[in-house]
């Protein structure tokens, strides 16, 4: 997976920002560029939180949509085999006002 700095981020280059959920409280942003996900960076460090509202605001400077996306693991908890294609859930975030507040 590639890097991607914050700073790098304008209309052209990124389709849409997600958010990883991940385990243990941990939010990860991430780029979708041209179809491929990458990790984002801010002055050389990872981008992320445990803090979902501090995160969406660092991201807020870009027009791009963003998206909140979880791992679900539903198949497994009914006893299914997990899927190879994978079980997310993307879910459309409001895009923030100046004050942080969701539109």
């Amino acid at each position: 997976m590639k890097r991607f700095e914050l700073e790098q981020i304008d209309s052209h280059a990124a389709s849409a920002l997600e958010i990883h959920a991940l385990d243990g409280g941990l939010y990860s942003a991430m780029a979708v560029i041209n179809g491929e996900r990458r990790a984002l960076y801010h002055h050389g460090k990872r981008l992320s939180s445990r803090h979902l509202p501090a995160l969406r605001e660092s991201l807020s400077l870009s027009d791009c949509p963003q998206f909140l996306v979880q791992q679900s693991a539903y198949d497994e908890m009914v006893g299914q085999p997990g899927s190879a294609m994978g079980n997310n859930l993307r879910i459309p975030l409001a895009r923030l006002s100046p004050e942080g507040a969701a539109d």
